[in-house]
Formats: C-alpha cells, structure tokens, sequence
C-alpha cells in the first residue's frame, strides 16, 4: 500500500511539474471582480439574478496563484406569481488560478453566509420569514483577459426543513 501511495503521489508531482510550462503561475497579483448573472435555487424552485462585487486576496505573498475571495451578493428570487425572496449573500470562496496566455480557469470553493427576506404575498405584505442561510460553494471561473464567466453550485448546510440548493451563472469584468 505504501508503494502504490508513493507512485501516486510521484505520478502527480511529475505531472505538476510538466504543466508548469503550460499553466503559469507568475500572475499571482490581487483582482476585484464585478459580476452579475441568473440563479436557480432547485428545493422550491426558483429562479433570478444576482449582482455581485468579489476581492481576491494572494495568501501566499504572491508566490503562488492561491486566493481568498470574499465578497457581497444582492440577490432578488422569485417563487412563482406572489413569492419573492430578496437577500445579500455573502461568499468567501477559495481559488488556484491556472493560466496560460490571455486564458485562465480557477476552481473555486468555500461557504457562503445569507441572509434573506421573504414576501409570501406579492410586495405589500412582508412576512415573518427572515433567514439566515449557510451554504458551501463548488464551481469554476473562466477568464479571457478581463473578461469572465463563473458557474458555481451551492448546497445549503443550514436552515434544514427544505434541502436547498442553487445553481449561478454569472458574466464579469476583473480589474
């Protein structure tokens, strides 16, 4: 067992080590990003938008391309002809930049915070549905140059009496 953990972890080096001529990690500078794009929530079904700001952090003093983003999220859902949710989420994603030339993709990871106001009858009558949420985010980020487009999937951890989760697709600019 030994061997065989010892030739995986050989196997992956070797192959690490002959992307780094392909993938570049010598972009490790800080980045904001503005986005804004549609979101699904499958458990109860509804669709909308979001508009976002995110700041991405190098943890590792620019040495590698390894990044903490947190991040602000306005976000407006709607659940059929008389229910809407409006809310601000929060993300603090983690990401590795892989780039090569104008090209860049970076898997992302991390929890989002939420929280979020329900009006079950239209918008004259606010209900007591206040929530907070607790999601994990999984996704990727696709940049050409400045431009970018991010799909992310996040599966709700808290708030457990319906099993949530939303899918984001969103178009941004990075500065």
């Amino acid at each position: 067992m030994k061997k065989v953990l010892f030739l995986i972890c050989a196997a992956i080096f070797s192959v690490s080590a002959s992307a780094q001529s392909f993938w570049k990690t010598d972009d490790c500078g800080n980045f904001n990003l503005i986005q804004a794009g549609f979101a699904r929530e499958s458990n109860p079904g509804g669709n909308g938008f979001f508009v976002g700001y995110k700041h991405g952090w190098n943890i590792t003093g620019e040495k590698l391309p390894l990044y903490i983003e947190p991040g602000a999220e306005l976000r407006f859902e709607s659940f059929g002809a008389s229910c809407y949710d409006i809310g601000v989420t929060v993300p603090i994603d983690f990401s590795y930049k892989f780039k090569t030339g104008d090209f860049s993709i970076s898997p992302i990871t991390g929890p989002t915070l939420g929280y979020l106001c329900n009006f079950g009858d239209g918008w004259s009558a606010l209900t007591k549905e206040h929530c907070f949420t607790l999601g994990w985010d999984f996704g990727a980020r696709l940049a050409y140059k400045k431009f970018t487009l991010e799909y992310r999937y996040n599966k709700g951890l808290l708030n457990s009496s319906t099993v949530w989760a939303t899918h984001q697709l969103g178009i941004g600019f990075l500065f």
